[in-house]
């Protein structure tokens, strides 16, 4: 009995640690995501739910994020400057922090992300056309 317990349990171990072969017929690799809430959107300018926030947080990276101790640490910022008046805050980028390849690229290729990249996203943030409902956190926010 104890020898036939021993064999089920090897062989649910060993086909349940093999490896998955990619089923999907176009080849691509498939983020699979599991939230019994629902999520609404992908796009960090709507995510406005804890479901959607969490989902997006694992697909994109800001400036800066919080550790385990909710401080703020860096992430594609490097370091940042915080002016005297408290104010102007300046970011200072990683340069090893790259897009995906795409074929919005030239040649389906990547690039670095650069300054303007964050410029954009909070443009679009507060862009009326795009009615983002995070946008009230940049009332009182000048960009240049």
């Amino acid at each position: 009995m104890t020898r036939n317990l021993f064999i089920i349990i090897c062989l649910v171990l060993f086909f349940g640690c093999s490896e998955k072969k990619n089923n999907n017929p176009n080849g691509k690799t498939v983020f699979r995501y599991n939230e019994a809430s629902g999520i609404t959107s992908l796009d960090p300018a709507f995510a406005k739910g804890q479901a959607d926030i969490w989902a997006c947080n694992q697909l994109f990276n800001g400036l800066v994020q919080m550790n385990d101790e909710l401080e703020v640490i860096p992430c594609v910022a490097k370091s940042w400057k915080i002016s005297d008046d408290g104010i102007t805050y300046t970011f200072y980028l990683r340069d090893d922090v790259f897009f995906h390849t795409d074929e919005s690229f030239e040649n389906n290729k990547t690039r670095k992300v650069i300054a303007n990249d964050f410029v954009f996203s909070f443009n679009r943030i507060l862009d009326p056309k795009v009615a983002s409902p995070g946008s009230w956190v940049f009332n009182n926010v000048a960009l240049d």
